[in-house]
């Protein structure tokens, strides 16, 4: 048999591990799967596409064999947050998330031909649910067959084991989860890393590009959302961690803190510990030996800028430090300036208005009112203004129904106007919810695409059900139950927009 796929191609989906002869099989594999599905090929299953598509579904068959625990892991988050075990596809008489399943192969060709094509590709196109077929025929063929990688197995588990132990460990771990977990990497994370790297290199200094991309790459590192159900990297591995039964690892996932990126005050207390002081009201105390410069490079600064994490109970800066020198009077104006524009800034208004709102209404989330005019005069009876400057609207959308959105995911609650969607809100508290289907048949697009949508408004809106009863007959099965549709169509809503603010 012609080798397509090589055994470094196919190891690269996996935490580090000596190839086994389990492994070959695996491979060998890969080549036969690959070799099954090259008579499919077309404009769309082009060759480079195919390799990727046998390397990510042999990967799960090797994952549901050996039991390593990460499809399981999805499959229970699925049935967990939208009621059922694999999304989108719902044929299965008899699903047992250990064994191949013609749904999470379709789910799994589907998911990976969109990062391939940077789209998300109509679910029951006839080209990819020929390919699930053939695929899932020869993985069942197999399955009786298999070994059982043990040692596959045990490095997943023993990466999880030392991610949860060592922060060096953990940003590794992450870099497999984001870039080559078959179910959870895709091209995302890169691309991100990519457009950053390219636009800091343009507008900055002439830093080596190589250090600029380590520190692009950390900022996103701890809080990426990735793969179709839209987690960060931490929880995917404090699932995992649950999956395998890890309780004290999944416990120190489930506590990891991040702060983005801020300047800092820096004082060298020992050879043991450096102090960080934010000039905002937050101090920490970093050990010298876990940042990545050396001791000399820190006791010549006396400010930096940096990322922190909060790993196994002690802070961590990961490659995002960058020391510097301030004079004291460059850090005491810094923070003069903070102050002044907290008192000042439009922020504070939000969050002086949430406050009202919220003991003025119960606690209510969302507000609806006809126009700005009629929100305008809501707050100035409780005595704040600027609603025309908060909505960020032109004069004719101002004049539609619009809504008051409380965030309160911060330090702070804060209120945020969002014109023009109080139509399509399905609460039974909105007077202005009129969505036509006729009319605005992409009503679920609008709300997507809509920046001055904020990520935790929709989220907000699909937990209690306030989307508009539509699906897209285009995306979805439409031999679904309503229910099965509706959780559809929320988490593909999710996936789309699971790095926007």
């Amino acid at each position: 048999m012609k080798i397509h796929i090589s055994i470094q191609d196919y190891m690269e989906a996996w935490p580090k591990q000596k190839h086994s002869q389990a492994g070959s099989y695996y491979v060998k594999l890969a080549n036969r799967l690959y070799e099954s599905i090259l008579p499919l090929r077309s404009d769309m299953l082009m060759t480079d596409v195919l390799k990727v598509l046998a390397c990510k579904l042999t990967c799960y068959f090797e994952d549901i064999v050996a039991d390593m625990g990460i499809w399981r892991s999805f499959s229970a988050l699925c049935q967990q947050r939208y009621g059922m075990p694999v999304p989108f596809f719902h044929t299965d008489e008899e699903y047992y998330p250990d064994e191949p399943s013609l749904d999470a192969v379709r789910f799994l060709v589907w998911n990976t031909m969109s990062g391939c094509y940077y789209d998300w590709l109509p679910i029951k196109d006839r080209e990819l649910l020929q390919l699930a077929q053939v695929v899932y025929e020869l993985l069942d063929s197999e399955f009786e067959l298999a070994p059982v990688n043990d040692a596959g197995k045990q490095a997943v588990a023993g990466a999880v084991e030392r991610a949860a132990k060592d922060f060096n460990e953990f940003s590794t771990c992450l870099v497999w989860v984001l870039n080559s977990n078959y179910l959870t990497g895709d091209h995302w994370f890169a691309d991100s890393v990519y457009v950053d790297t390219n636009t800091f290199m343009e507008e900055g200094d002439s830093l080596p590009f190589g250090l600029v991309v380590e520190w692009v790459s950390d900022k996103y590192l701890y809080t990426f959302k990735s793969g179709p159900l839209a987690l960060a990297g931490t929880q995917w591995l404090s699932a995992l961690a649950g999956t395998l039964g890890m309780a004290k690892e999944k416990d120190r996932f489930d506590n990891i803190e991040v702060v983005k990126a801020d300047n800092y005050r820096l004082q060298y207390v020992d050879d043991e510990w450096v102090h960080l002081d934010n000039l905002r009201g937050r101090e920490f105390d970093i050990k010298v030996d876990a940042l990545p410069v050396g001791h000399d490079d820190v006791r010549e600064c006396n400010a930096c800028m940096a990322q922190l994490v909060r790993h196994a109970g002690q802070w961590n800066t990961g490659k995002l430090f960058i020391p510097c020198d301030m004079t004291d009077e460059q850090i005491m104006n810094e923070k003069s300036e903070y102050i002044a524009n907290k008192v000042s800034s439009y922020s504070v208004w939000q969050e002086l208005a949430a406050e009202r709102m919220l003991a003025a209404t119960g606690g209510r989330r969302v507000l609806y009112f006809g126009s700005a005019r009629q929100a305008d005069g809501e707050l100035r009876k409780m005595g704040l203004l600027k609603v025309k400057d908060a909505l960020q609207c032109s004069d004719a959308d101002a004049q539609a129904p619009c809504c008051a959105w409380i965030d309160v995911t911060g330090n702070a609650a804060r209120l945020l106007f969002v014109p023009k969607i109080a139509a399509v809100i399905a609460d039974p508290a909105n007077p202005y919810y009129n969505y036509n289907a006729e009319q605005t048949p992409d009503v679920v697009e609008q709300l997507l695409t809509n920046q001055q949508v904020p990520t935790a408004m929709l989220d907000w809106l699909i937990d209690h059900d306030f989307l508009p009863d539509v699906v897209s007959e285009e995306m979805f099965d439409q031999g679904s139950a309503d229910q099965q549709l509706r959780s559809d169509m929320y988490l593909l809503v999710r996936a789309l927009r699971r790095n926007w603010l």
